[in-house]
């Protein structure tokens, strides 16, 4: 979630030779990582999700909350849970999707 990020903080007039090559150096490395085997998105809502992470900042747990509260999962392989059910329902659920991948 956060390496593009990363290149959009450094302005286009700063990216030298050196930052322009790592740059390219590590989307190489990322078009290379093979997808996964079963991708498990647990998916809460930002309110919930700041209620719950006291020990971080409340915009950064409410950013990283809500870029995946908003993204559109559709047509994905994703299996989505609602982690804003009980603790024993999401680790069901997620041990079901496992079970059913083996």
């Amino acid at each position: 979630m956060e390496s593009p990020n990363i290149a959009r903080m450094v302005a286009p007039q700063h990216r030298n030779a050196i930052v322009k090559r790592l740059m390219k150096l590590e989307a190489s490395y990322y078009r290379k990582i093979m997808p996964p085997d079963l991708l498990i998105v647990l998916r809460v809502d930002p309110d919930i999700a700041v209620m719950r992470k006291t020990t971080e900042t409340e915009r950064h747990v409410r950013t990283r909350s809500r870029e995946l509260w908003e993204q559109d999962w559709e047509g994905t392989n994703a299996c989505v849970i609602d982690a804003g059910q009980q603790l024993a329902d999401v680790a069901a659920e997620v041990q079901s999707h496992i079970w059913s991948r083996l």
